[in-house]
C-alpha cells in the first residue's frame, strides 16, 4: 500500500542526474603559445549543451540508487504484518476491607499487588490494562500502569473506598469500545454466587477471614449545654468477647466493658462530662485498624441571626414562638442573616434572605389538594395532610413554586441577583389550621436550617468515610483552605463547596482568622467483615493469545539504506579529491 502517491514526482530526479552525466560544454579552439601554465588549470565542466557517449561512473550508481531509495521512502510504502499478543484487562478491588492485616505481617493490598505483577510478568501480558473498582469505575491511566509494571507501585490503588462496584467496573470493561481478550478480577473475597457477569470471569482473591470488632456506628447529640453519644460495636468473630473501649472526653477518661455475642452488635450510650471537648473511643487493635477508632467533635455553632418584622398581630407571635423553638435563631438588630416581614417594600441587606408572608385580600380556606416539591429542603418533615392553608383563590406569587393548589401559589422562592434566596409565603392565620399544625414549627426549623447551611462552616461536624463534606468559606476571605488529616491544605474558593471524602481523621476549614473542624470516621459494617474474606482462584484463565493486525511502513529502512548510499558517495568523492 502506497501512502503519499504524490511523492512519485520526486523520480523525476532520475533521468535529471543521467541528464547531468551525458551532457558536456562544447570548447572553442584558442591559439596559444604553450599549455605548461595551462595543464594545472584545466578541468572538466560538470555539464553542458552537447550530448556525449554516456560513460556510467560508480559515483552515478550511487546517486541514482540514493535518489532511488528516497523516493520510495517519500511514497511511504506499508505492507500488512501480524503480531502476537496477549491482551488483558484487570479489575482492581479497591475497597477498605483491602487493608485487612494477614497473618506474618504485611496487608492484603500489598499482597495482591506483588502476586498481581509476577502474574502479568510470567504471562507475557500486552497490553495491559487496569480499572480501578471503586464506588464508580475509574480506568487507571498507562502512565500509572507502566508504572506499576515497572515499580509495582499503584498510587490510586490505595484502598481507600468505602464501597468497590465490582459489577460496574466489569460493565464498564465490556462496553468501552475495546476488545478484552480477558478480564482478571483482583479482590479479596469470592464472586457473588450465581451471577451470571462473572460466570466468565477469572477471579483471584486474597483475603484472610481475619477476626475482627469494630464500630460501626457512632452519633453526637448536643442541646443547650449537654452533649450524648450512642455507640455500636460488632463482633465480626465466631466466639462471644468482652471488650473493653476506652473513652476520652476532655480530661476525663474511662473504659466500659461491651459483651458481645458471635456476630452480635451492641448500642450503648455515653454523658459527656465536657459538652464542649470532643469523645475519642478506642477498641484494641485487631486485623483491621479503620475501624478500631472513633472520634466525635462538638456541634459548631452557627446561629441564625434573624430579625422578625411581622406587622400583623395575630401573626407575629405565632412566627416568634416558631422562630424560638427552632433554637437555631440568634436575634439580631443590625447585619442579619434572615428578615422574615409582611412588608414587602421593605429593604435587607446585601446577602440577606428573606421571608415575606404576604397577607392577601379577601382569603379563602383552601383544604387542598396541595401540590409540593417534596425534594425541597424547605418541606422536608412538613405533611399538608388534613391542612388547611388561608389564600386568596387564583393568586399567584413570584419565583420558582414550592406549594400550589390548583392555580393557586401559596409558597415559592426566588433567587436573587446577590445570590441570596427570598421566600415568598401568603398566609392568613384566621381561615387557616397550618398554624395549629406540627407542620408549622418544622417549616420554620428547615427555613433557618438552610439559612445556616449557607453560612460559613461545616454543615454537618460528623460524618462517615465515604460520605460528603459541605460547607460554605466566608466570602470576604480570598485564600481560604481546607487541611487535611495527614496536615496537606487543599485551597478552596470563597462561596460553598461540596467534597467527597474518604480518609478518617480530622478536616479543618480555615480562612483567616475563621476556623471550624469536621470529624470523619470510618463506619461501615460490610467492609469491617472479614468472614467472606479468603484466598482463593476461580475460574480460569483461557488461551490469551491473539494475532493482532498492523500495517509496517518500510521508510525508516529505505531513509537508512538511503544515508548509508550517501555517506559512501562522500567518501569515494572525498578519496579521488585527495
Amino acid at each position: 500500500m502506497i501512502t503519499y502517491p504524490l511523492a512519485a514526482l520526486a523520480l523525476i530526479g532520475l533521468p535529471l542526474a543521467v541528464a547531468i552525466y551525458a551532457l558536456h560544454n562544447r570548447y572553442r579552439r584558442m591559439p596559444v603559445s604553450s599549455l605548461m601554465l595551462w595543464r594545472q588549470l584545466r578541468k572538466a565542466a560538470p555539464g553542458g549543451v552537447v550530448v556525449q557517449r554516456v560513460v556510467f561512473p560508480l559515483l552515478l550508481l550511487l546517486e541514482l540508487l540514493a535518489l532511488l531509495l528516497i523516493a520510495l521512502a517519500a511514497l511511504d510504502p506499508r505492507w500488512q504484518s501480524w503480531r502476537r499478543q496477549r491482551p488483558i484487562t484487570i479489575i482492581l478491588d479497591n475497597s477498605a476491607s483491602m487493608l485487612f492485616a494477614q497473618e506474618g505481617g504485611g496487608q492484603t493490598l500489598a499482597t495482591a499487588r506483588a502476586a498481581l505483577r509476577r502474574r502479568i510478568k510470567e504471562g507475557n501480558y500486552s497490553p495491559v490494562r487496569l480499572i480501578l473498582a471503586d464506588d464508580t469505575p475509574i480506568p487507571v491511566s498507562p502512565r500509572e500502569t507502566a508504572h506499576f509494571l515497572t515499580t509495582g507501585n499503584l498510587s490510586v490503588w490505595d484502598g481507600s473506598s468505602s464501597r468497590s462496584d465490582i459489577k460496574a467496573a466489569v460493565h464498564r470493561a465490556l462496553a468501552s469500545g475495546e476488545d478484552p481478550a480477558a478480564l482478571l478480577v483482583i479482590a479479596d473475597h469470592a464472586p457473588p454466587p450465581g451471577d451470571a457477569d462473572f460466570a466468565a470471569i477469572h477471579w483471584l482473591a486474597f483475603g484472610h477471614p481475619s477476626p475482627n470488632i469494630g464500630f460501626i456506628d457512632a452519633r453526637r447529640a448536643d442541646s443547650r449545654g449537654s452533649s450524648q453519644c450512642a455507640l455500636t460495636v460488632l463482633n465480626h468473630t465466631p466466639i462471644r468477647q468482652v471488650v473493653p473501649v476506652v473513652l476520652t472526653n476532655g480530661d476525663h477518661q474511662e473504659t466500659r466493658t461491651v459483651d458481645l455475642a458471635p456476630g452480635a452488635a451492641r448500642r450503648f450510650t455515653v454523658s459527656l462530662k465536657d459538652a464542649k471537648a470532643p469523645l475519642t473511643a478506642r477498641l484494641p487493635d485487631d486485623a483491621f485498624a479503620l475501624d478500631n477508632h472513633v472520634i466525635l467533635l462538638p456541634a459548631a455553632p452557627r446561629p441564625v441571626r434573624v430579625i422578625v418584622a411581622v406587622g400583623n398581630p395575630v401573626s407575629r407571635p405565632l412566627v416568634e414562638r416558631a422562630v424560638e423553638a427552632t433554637g437555631l435563631a440568634q436575634p439580631a438588630v443590625a447585619q442579619p442573616d434572615l428578615v422574615i416581614t409582611d412588608q414587602p417594600d421593605r429593604a435587607v441587606p446585601a446577602g440577606c434572605w428573606r421571608f415575606d408572608m404576604i397577607s392577601p385580600a379577601e382569603p379563602k380556606s383552601l383544604a387542598g389538594p396541595f401540590f409540593a416539591d417534596s425534594a425541597h429542603p424547605l418541606l422536608d418533615g412538613v405533611s399538608l395532610r388534613g391542612v388547611i392553608w388561608g389564600a386568596r383563590p387564583g393568586a399567584i406569587l413570584p419565583g420558582d413554586p414550592v406549594v400550589t393548589s390548583a392555580a393557586t401559589s401559596l409558597l415559592s422562592e426566588t433567587r436573587r441577583s446577590d445570590g441570596s434566596m427570598a421566600f415568598h409565603m401568603q398566609f392568613s392565620p384566621s381561615v387557616s389550621t397550618l398554624q395549629l399544625s406540627p407542620s408549622w414549627p418544622t417549616l420554620f426549623h428547615n427555613l433557618l436550617t438552610l439559612r445556616g447551611n449557607h453560612l460559613p462552616g461545616f454543615t454537618a461536624t460528623n460524618i462517615r468515610a465515604g460520605g460528603r463534606l459541605r460547607g460554605a468559606c466566608p466570602e470576604d476571605v480570598e485564600t481560604p483552605s481546607l487541611q487535611l488529616p495527614d496536615q496537606t491544605d487543599a485551597p478552596l474558593a470563597p462561596g460553598r463547596f461540596d467534597l467527597p471524602v474518604r480518609q478518617p481523621g480530622i478536616y479543618r476549614l480555615r480562612a483567616g482568622s475563621f476556623a471550624r473542624s469536621a470529624a470523619v470516621n470510618f463506619l461501615n459494617a460490610e467492609e469491617s467483615d472479614p468472614r467472606n474474606r479468603l484466598t482463593a482462584e476461580f475460574g480460569h484463565q483461557e488461551n490469551l493469545e491473539r494475532r493482532h493486525h498492523t500495517l509496517t511502513s518500510a521508510t525508516p529502512g529505505l531513509s537508512l539504506a538511503a544515508l548509508a548510499i550517501l555517506l559512501v558517495h562522500q567518501y569515494l568523492t572525498r578519496k579521488r579529491g585527495g
